[in-house]
């Protein structure tokens, strides 16, 4: 039986094409430990993180095309939490700068920078120095966790600022895209949250702000909460004791097509994955994930087409205490779709940090693993919708440990890590190198 050449040319063409890496995949270090990406309409990548750096790399080859430090004497724990990239390419970044330690108290600010996409200047800077509440001891203790931007460019910033009245207050600030003006702001008292926290922050089709986060109660209970993006006058908000004897918190928030709100986070042990209507508040369902003799923690959300939802982050049980998790839930009623933890030897331990999709609609999650008496490595993982049947996965060393904790999908269907010191880009089939 003889091959014809058109076979052979077949085979050969398909050995190429999985031994020869692609053009403009690679994996470089940052030189910051990453905390947030982003792509810019180029195809750059942009990453903000400790120290409150921000950095920007070359889409071909990873190379760096600028650094900005907000200060070059940076301690340690200050931070960029958030990135976004406006319509015109330039950068704004959100964070945290650690001023202080007076007596045992924090002293932080809330901060926000725009910085030119083309060579990183800094355009306008915001800082927000809270006040401490009558009797507290030092400066307020402030930060900003997460960033969107609208159309036009204006930003809308989130966190916690001490205003007088709290310890810290649910912050929700907007501000101008051109010059960094003040339009408004919400510090949220009352009502169930005299204290807390805001950690995710979306926006709807109408231009309304959704936040999630927690308010500080005995325990902490997940909030979410709703404002009018013109006016910053609060719609609605939600405060849910999901477990009475341990903390909940939602830590990433999404809208569905129907301008619903999905939040996931933790609760406890456990994690919960929850819906609300977006023009009430009102809860519609609610999926707890046991933690068993592990913790689970959600800390990753993404929803796809169907409205379903990808949580990601680490569940456990009597052999694995922390394993590396993605569950998909239904968007319609909050069943389990199906549940993914990797295993073997090189995973026996690990943790999905981001869930994004790609350009064909597989799941694609990051994170670190580790094996027996091993660091964590970067791990890069691609499921398939329909069972989450594993179709390949990736990992590499970090050098100083931590793993990956941003994805990004870039206009050519690539996937971009973000490592604590490398960041990745590979295809959709996983070659990165």
């Amino acid at each position: 039986m003889s091959i014809g050449r058109r076979t052979i040319a077949r085979l050969v063409s398909c050995l190429f094409a999985i031994t020869l890496p692609p053009a403009h995949a690679w994996v470089v270090g940052s030189g910051v430990a990453l905390n947030a990406i982003a792509v810019d309409q180029g195809g750059n990548i942009l990453g903000a993180g400790g120290g409150f750096a921000v950095v920007k790399l070359a889409r071909d080859d990873g190379a760096m095309l600028w650094k900005f430090q907000l200060n070059s004497d940076a301690r340690p724990d200050t931070e960029a939490l958030g990135l976004a990239v406006d319509p015109a390419g330039d950068v704004v970044a959100v964070g945290s700068v650690h001023q202080a330690e007076i007596l045992g108290n924090r002293v932080d600010d809330f901060v926000v920078v725009k910085l030119s996409g083309a060579d990183g200047t800094e355009r306008w800077r915001r800082v927000i120095d809270g006040v401490p509440r009558p009797g507290t001891v030092g400066p307020s203790h402030d930060g900003a966790t997460s960033v969107v931007l609208e159309p036009n460019g204006d930003v809308i910033a989130a966190g916690f600022v001490e205003d007088g009245e709290s310890s810290a207050s649910v912050a929700v600030i907007k501000f101008s895209g051109t010059d960094g003006a003040e339009r408004w702001h919400q510090f949220v008292h009352g009502f169930g949250c005299q204290a807390g926290a805001a950690l995710a922050v979306t926006l709807d089709a109408a231009g309304d702000v959704i936040a999630g986060g927690f308010c500080r109660s005995s325990p902490e209970n997940l909030a979410l909460f709703k404002f009018g993006g013109a006016d910053g006058v609060e719609r609605w908000r939600r405060v849910i004791d999901v477990n009475p004897l341990e903390g909940d918190y939602a830590e990433e928030v999404e809208i569905d097509a129907r301008g619903d709100v999905v939040a996931a986070g933790p609760s406890g042990r456990d994690g919960v994955v929850l819906k609300v209507a977006g023009q009430t508040g009102a809860e519609v369902w609610r999926r707890i994930v046991p933690g068993a003799s592990g913790i689970t923690d959600l800390e990753a959300l993404e929803l796809d087409a169907g409205g379903n939802a990808l949580v990601a982050g680490r569940t456990g049980d009597i052999r694995l205490p922390s394993r590396f998790t993605v569950i998909k839930v239904a968007g319609t009623n909050g069943d389990v779709l199906w549940s993914r933890a990797l295993g073997g030897r090189a995973t026996m331990s690990g943790e999905a940090h981001a869930v994004t999709l790609d350009a064909h609609g597989n799941v694609v999650v990051v994170g670190s693993t580790a094996g027996k008496n091993a660091p964590p490595r970067v791990t890069i993982v691609s499921l398939s919708p329909k069972n989450g049947r594993l179709r390949w996965h990736k990992r590499f060393d970090e050098n100083a440990g931590g793993g990956a904790g941003s994805a990004a999908v870039d206009s050519d269907g690539n996937i971009i890590a973000g490592g604590r010191f490398k960041v990745a880009r590979c295809d959709s089939r996983g070659r990165c190198k």
